[in-house]
């Protein structure tokens, strides 16, 4: 299930497995390289969604309901 979406969803959901960041993943979306919290915009939304949040969030940014 490593190319499905429900596997990074139920990581998110339990936090199971226990996983570890990989070294130098660092990415201008993805600061610091940790695990996503959430998943980009594709290119489709970037396009043609005029509600898109400007600036695009980054791989790291919280959502409304993943607050500590």
């Amino acid at each position: 299930m490593f190319a499905s979406i429900e596997s990074w969803t139920d990581y998110r959901r339990t936090g199971f497995p226990n996983l570890t960041p990989n070294e130098g993943g660092d990415h201008n979306q993805n600061p610091g390289g940790y695990i996503p919290r959430r998943l980009p915009y594709c290119q489709t939304e970037r396009l043609y969604n005029p509600n898109l949040p400007s600036p695009l969030p980054n791989l790291q940014d919280r959502f409304w309901w993943d607050q500590e």
